[in-house]
């Protein structure tokens, strides 16, 4: 990916002001999950006149680089009058980089603004078509085919029996996440389960609400997790993201209260399942 960081022979906006005094490039944009792709809804802006001329005289262009390792799909594409952007789900899957960026696609022999920093106001720059000019902030997001997705959270569940323990236990290192009974409270499970819907309802607030909440406390918006690759991390993802909208901010937010996020993935079944006591006629 572009890398702001890095040593470039000519001044280079950025999101703060460092070749230049005060010039910046601000990089908002979201992203939408679409039915057959995503969107990417760009809000560009530089606060320069001059290289805001660049821009519109088509010597710059604003762009936005696309890379996603599961598909080997890398690209940048170009960004005028900040129109939408669309990426076709087939193009793109799991985890996936953009960051803005301003492109030069005319070559410019005598690049000068004043706004630059001193050390630039007496050095010849010249610009050649498809150099950086202006580099944003690295965004990150997972892109799923239908496949990975899941309606409810509880899919991703499988309760087993296990003989050596003595209360329940949580295993995320399998395809699911495989929650553990013992013996006996395996049993009761299995005949209350085929009972009533209320029954299972309960259950599934008793079992099910604290296996997702350890799962959903292991996960992380930047892929940082040592379960990533699993299939129930990429389904829980793929829930997670369709309840924040596609919205970063969002989903991070969702992730850092694991427990009350639980409750909505399984549809508020703690809240359910409280009322079902509370109407019970003991």
């Amino acid at each position: 990916m572009l890398n702001s960081d890095l040593k470039f022979p000519y001044p280079l906006l950025r999101t703060e002001a460092v070749d230049y005094k005060t010039s910046v490039f601000t990089d908002d944009l979201d992203v939408l999950r679409e039915s057959n792709g995503f969107r990417i809804v760009p809000r560009f802006s530089v606060n320069n006149m001059q290289v805001q001329t660049l821009i519109k005289e088509r010597v710059f262009s604003y762009g936005i680089q696309i890379q996603c390792s599961s598909t080997y799909y890398r690209t940048i594409e170009y960004i005028e009058d900040n129109a939408d952007l669309f990426i076709p789900g087939g193009l793109v899957h799991d985890q996936v980089d953009i960051c803005p960026c301003i492109i030069a696609i005319k070559d410019l022999d005598n690049f000068k603004v004043d706004d630059f920093v001193p050390a630039f106001h007496h050095v010849p720059v010249k610009v050649y078509t498809s150099d950086v000019v202006g580099i944003g902030t690295v965004r990150r997001f997972r892109a799923y085919y239908k496949a990975d997705e899941v309606k409810k959270a509880s899919s991703v569940i499988t309760v087993m029996v296990k003989n050596d323990i003595d209360r329940i236990t949580v295993d995320l290192a399998q395809p699911n996440i495989y929650v553990y009974l013992p013996k006996t409270q395996f049993d009761q499970y299995m005949e209350l389960g085929t009972s009533t819907t209320d029954q299972v309802t309960m259950l599934m607030g008793l079992v099910y609400v604290p296996a997702i909440t350890q799962a959903i406390s292991e996960m992380s918006v930047d892929g940082d997790s040592d379960f990533v690759d699993y299939p129930w991390y990429k389904s829980l993802m793929a829930s997670l993201d369709k309840l924040a909208g596609g919205d970063s901010d969002e989903l991070a937010s969702l992730i850092e209260e694991p427990f009350e996020t639980a409750q909505r993935l399984l549809g508020d079944n703690v809240s359910t399942t409280l009322q079902i006591l509370k109407n019970r006629d003991w």
